[in-house]
């Protein structure tokens, strides 16, 4: 861990380039937006952009028609939240734990996108690991809202409900499992969705 003071502004604007971009070359409408006043944080800040990009290139990968957010807010005194939604094809209520497990896809979508299923798994590592919670709201041909609540201080973590002494043993076995299980499957190796 790398806890540092860092701009949320500067954090919003560096993600919401890349996936901006991302949604123009879709065809996708991209909203963002920071909540006036929530200007800084400790935490680690290449954890928190792996975070708003898997979540927010998901978000992309699956939405076929309409539109992305990214937002960063206020969430109570002691917390902060970064949301990512969609109008994607909604993820059902059976396999919204399961999507959270290495390796796991949700052939159901039907959009055909490749991945080797680890992004959410690495995702719900890296929250864990910097003491936040992860929330799911989805409905099925509406689409789906994440919302990482995280402190506003690293040090801190009652508001978000995680156990501050134990951070997921496993994390960096995920990260270079993830990232040599990419480098090795083809684009079109995997035709089924999140």
């Amino acid at each position: 861990m790398n806890p540092e003071c860092l701009s949320l502004v500067d954090l919003h604007r560096d993600v919401a380039f890349v996936l901006r971009k991302m949604a123009d070359d879709k065809g996708l409408r991209f909203s963002g937006r920071v909540e006036q006043g929530l200007v800084e944080v400790v935490s680690d800040c290449l954890k928190l952009r792996e975070i708003a990009l898997n979540l927010g290139t998901n978000a992309v990968k699956y939405t076929r028609s309409g539109s992305v957010g990214l937002r960063f807010a206020r969430h109570g005194a002691e917390c902060w939240m970064l949301e990512v939604d969609d109008t994607g094809p909604g993820i059902p209520l059976q396999s919204r734990e399961k999507i959270f497990e290495d390796f796991q896809r949700l052939p159901e979508t039907g959009t055909g996108q490749p991945g080797a299923g680890l992004g959410l798994a690495i995702v719900r590592s890296l929250v864990q690991l910097l003491k936040g919670r992860i929330e799911l709201e989805s409905v099925i041909g509406s689409g789906t809202s994440f919302r990482v609540i995280l402190p506003m201080h690293y040090a801190c973590c009652s508001c978000c409900g995680s156990n501050a002494n134990s951070p997921p043993p496993d994390l960096d076995k995920k990260h270079a499992q993830a990232r040599k299980t990419q480098l090795k499957i083809p684009d079109d190796a995997h035709k089924s969705s999140r």
